[in-house]
């Protein structure tokens, strides 16, 4: 897997478990991904957009003047052992979800 983590590309073996996304009212929007790696610990990456917040200066409607800025966005990446160490980092109903997803077998034998 490739992820970007502070405008750097960071490659691992693993598999992707699951993504969730979710927009605060700000509109900063987060992306949490869980991936199980090669040696079976968890990765998680989470990928925060920047936040914009627009606005007037003055109350005054003849002396309206607009304003703008933002906070720039930032990822991360944290390798946690067990997908207990998961729960608190992400979204309790994406940690449901992933954690039945992450008790299946990392390859599946088939008798073929």
């Amino acid at each position: 897997m490739v992820i970007q983590v502070a405008g750097d590309e960071r490659r691992f073996p693993g598999v992707l478990l699951g993504e969730w996304g979710r927009a605060g009212r700000s509109g900063r929007v987060e992306t949490f991904r869980v991936y199980r790696s090669g040696q079976g610990t968890f990765v998680l990456h989470v990928d925060r957009s920047p936040e914009w917040v627009s606005g007037s200066e003055s109350g005054d409607r003849l002396r309206l003047t607009q304003a703008w800025g933002f906070v720039p966005g930032e990822a991360t990446v944290e390798v946690v052992g067990t997908m207990e160490e998961l729960r608190g980092r992400i979204p309790a109903e994406f940690h449901d979800r992933i954690a039945r997803i992450a008790e299946r077998p990392v390859v599946e034998d088939l008798d073929l």
